[in-house]
């Protein structure tokens, strides 16, 4: 006992000292004021409710108040009050004041003599074991009739300014488990040993690199159902194997599982998904009730609420909640069993909404990025990141004025990888700036996979990796053919659409989507279709949408929607699909055409385009038609080439080689950082990729080709630039390439 009172007078000291400091250094500016000053202030804003260990960090948290008196004569019987949290423990208290405990914990304080221009310390400290009365935090407040209590300014009140201290009238702490709390010293954190429960013999490398399970429960009502039918399992299944593929892929040892999709009776007529988000989040609908129970009863971590809102002018498509913020990745299930929430649109104006990673995500305590939430998220560091006019991380928000034009790729923030050859965030030890999402999902993981018992328990290993398209490395030939060779308005006309796996794995859970073009652009509009194909659907461009049903075939106005389940290396498939001219085609010259492509999981196939010249009648479709030549050379605003930050080339810097774009023999696209060894040849030796949407298309590409070169295309060194091969050494581990070929490029004079 006296070990600990003496680390907790050590202390305060230390934060005293910081304090006067602080103060004397502030205090010619206060001089010409008469009134005396209050600063309350801890250095951080939560507290252990663990006990004290040393290398992990004090359960106890010291608070000190700063009176000050700037003025020139001596204030005499100065009084002030802070009031605590009921159940808050504290100890240490100066003896200028008087604890008192009824509702509250009150501290009554008084000053009899204050002299001019000098500083006086009240100090006292929270106990945090000693404190789990309180819940989750307690509230410290500090008033007083006699002086002015001073409060940060928008800076100092948040991370901003890189100090963790936290200062003002009302302040909030947050009580914490120390979930890096590792009594037997086995690199293992117990809270974590505890979750797995696995024999004692278990190797610490399986125990750290063990994946989590997050179980996921769907709910849906009666508006999803409807609009999306036969789909709505599909949608479902399509969220879960997107997630897991996102998260594998950014080295984030998480699989989600879903354990139901279970219909509510929610039946209200919502404008907007943020009614029903709000709805879901306070439980104000009948609909609900049962919503603790499925949750127990399913095991659910995560809550997905799926709804159809009809067609409005607000683009959102989703909410959830940003949990465990600033509670140190400790999620504990007290507090967040049935607060892992999301409510999702699946009308008409959110068809592409699949990938659900920066939900799962927002739910897991990672914030979109640190200039709009500049104290992060569980953690501070728990946030997206982006780099202005280049590239966003999973989360962060497109448009917002720090970034640009940059667009949005699917990583999660992680400074030890790189995005288009540049560090994918910020180490996690910048208060101010950190941003390391996979470090924190990772953190974290067990917790949130126990915050709702398990009740269908599945090793992480019997759960599959499918793998989609998500403009990843894996990738689909999509074709697309005209039946006929002209259209008459007012005319179905028919399409044949072929779907090839080229990729080396079988790929799942495929929404495919087909869209109309017109001048370059994909237009927000619906078409009239007919399908008779098994893997489709029409999606309404209203809820109300009624199909017409012509034989084996249904036809609509609206989207048509097909989903492929899975398909093998090599494998292929077919549907056909009709569509109605409608008598206002676009143009060209006077000349009308149609013009389409076939979108995979919201990623438009450009090998789909298809044309097709539209007459108004026969004797003008015999006459033929010249249009879709020009309209094969329109410029196109949706792709790849819409895309910032493609401008980016190889470099070297020190004895590092970057290259953001490397394109594999397979297709796939990769970002790349090399070591520069110099032991006996000169050779690269990879330190760490990344794989990117392989359908984008960077002006400058390296070149891995399926002989093991690597060529790098006009690399400056020196102020010269150079042509370099470099060949993969069969067998390195890491990968090293070597036996350098180098080219000097000499400039036209």
């Amino acid at each position: 006992m006296n070990a600990i009172n003496t680390q907790r007078s050590e202390a305060i000291a230390r934060v005293q000292q910081i304090l006067l400091a602080t103060v004397l250094l502030f205090s010619p500016f206060l001089a010409s004021a008469q009134v005396a000053t209050i600063d309350l202030s801890a250095e951080r804003d939560f507290v252990y409710q663990d006990g004290v260990y040393s290398s992990l960090g004090e359960s106890i948290l010291p608070f000190v108040v700063t009176v000050h008196n700037p003025g020139t004569t001596t204030i005499n019987a100065m009084e002030f009050t802070v009031e605590l949290s009921a159940n808050t423990s504290v100890g240490n208290v100066d003896s200028e004041c008087i604890v008192s405990e009824e509702t509250l914990i009150v501290l009554t304080c008084s000053i009899d003599e204050l002299k001019a221009n000098r500083t006086k310390i009240v100090d006292f400290f929270v106990d945090g074991p000693n404190s789990l009365g309180v819940g989750e935090g307690f509230a410290v407040s500090i008033s007083s009739n006699d002086a002015t209590v001073l409060e940060p300014d928008t800076v100092e009140a948040t991370l901003a300014d890189g100090d963790r201290r936290i200062r003002g009238s009302n302040l909030f702490v947050h009580l914490v488990r120390n979930i890096d709390l590792d009594i037997n010293q086995n690199t293992v954190p117990d809270l974590d040993e505890a979750i797995m429960n696995l024999p004692a013999s278990t190797p610490i490398d399986e125990l750290l690199a063990r994946e989590a399970v997050v179980d996921v429960l769907f709910i849906y009502t009666p508006a999803a159902s409807q609009y999306l039918g036969q789909k709505l399992e599909a949608r479902a299944r399509a969220i879960i194997s997107s997630a897991n593929q996102t998260f594998r892929e950014n080295d984030v040892a998480i699989k989600f599982k879903s354990v139901g999709l279970e219909e509510i009776p929610y039946t209200a007529i919502d404008t907007v998904i943020l009614t029903t988000f709000d709805a879901l989040l306070e439980k104000t609908d009948p609909a609900f009730d049962e919503l603790d129970n499925l949750i127990i009863t399913s095991g659910g971590d995560i809550v997905v609420m799926l709804h159809a809102v009809d067609t409005n002018v607000d683009p959102t498509c989703g909410w959830t909640t940003l949990n465990g913020t600033g509670r140190q990745g400790d999620f504990q299930s007290l507090y967040h069993q049935g607060n892992l929430l999301s409510a999702i649109n699946v009308g008409p104006d959110c068809l592409f909404n699949l990938n659900m990673a920066p939900v799962f995500a927002s739910n897991m305590g990672i914030a979109r990025e640190r200039q709009r939430s500049p104290d992060g998220g569980t953690f501070s560091f728990s946030a997206g990141y982006g780099i202005l006019d280049g590239f966003l991380t999973l989360g962060a928000a497109i448009g917002t004025p720090s970034f640009g034009s940059a667009f949005t790729i699917n990583r999660f923030s992680n400074p030890n990888s790189l995005c288009l050859g540049v560090d994918c965030g910020v180490d996690r030890n910048d208060v101010a700036n950190g941003a390391d999402a996979v470090y924190s999902l990772n953190k974290t993981r067990h917790l949130v996979s126990a915050i709702t018992p398990t009740i269908f328990h599945v090793e992480p290993s019997a759960i599959e990796d499918k793998i989609a398209v998500l403009g990843s490395v894996y990738d689909l030939n999509v074709v697309q053919t005209s039946v006929e060779t002209s259209a008459i308005i007012n005319e179905f006309t028919e399409f044949v659409v072929n779907v090839t796996n080229t990729s080396s794995v079988t790929l799942s859970d495929i929404d495919i989507q087909l869209a109309h073009v017109n001048t370059g652009s994909i237009v927000e509009g619906a078409q009239y279709y007919e399908t008779s194909s098994s893997l489709c659907t029409i999606l309404g461009s209203k809820l109300s949408a009624a199909a017409v049903v012509v034989g084996d075939a249904i036809q609509k106005t609206g989207t048509l929607n097909c989903t492929i389940e899975s398909i093998a290396p090599g494998a292929s498939l077919s549907f056909n699909y009709r569509i109605q001219i409608d008598s206002t085609p676009p143009l060209i010259d006077s000349a009308g055409y149609y013009h389409e492509v076939v979108e995979v999981n919201g990623n438009p196939q450009l090998e789909s385009l298809v044309c097709i010249p539209v007459f108004p009648n026969f004797v003008n479709a015999n006459a033929g038609s010249s249009v879709c030549g020009a309209v094969q050379n329109l410029p196109l605003t949706f792709g790849p080439q819409s895309l910032a930050g493609l401008e980016q080339v190889a470099t070297v810097t020190g004895n590092r080689l970057s290259v953001p774009f490397i394109r594999l023999d397979d297709g796939s696209l990769i970002s790349a950082e090399f070591q520069i060894t110099f032991f006996g040849e000169v050779r690269f030796e990879l330190l760490s990729y990344q794989t990117l949407d392989s359908s984008i298309a960077p002006f400058v590409e390296a070149r891995f080709t399926d002989a093991g070169v690597l060529s790098l295309p006009n690399l400056l060194v020196g102020g010269l630039n150079y042509d370099i091969d470099a060949t993969l050494e069969p067998g390195s581990d890491p990968v090293k390439l070597g036996a350098l070929n180098i080219t000097a490029l000499v400039s036209n004079p």
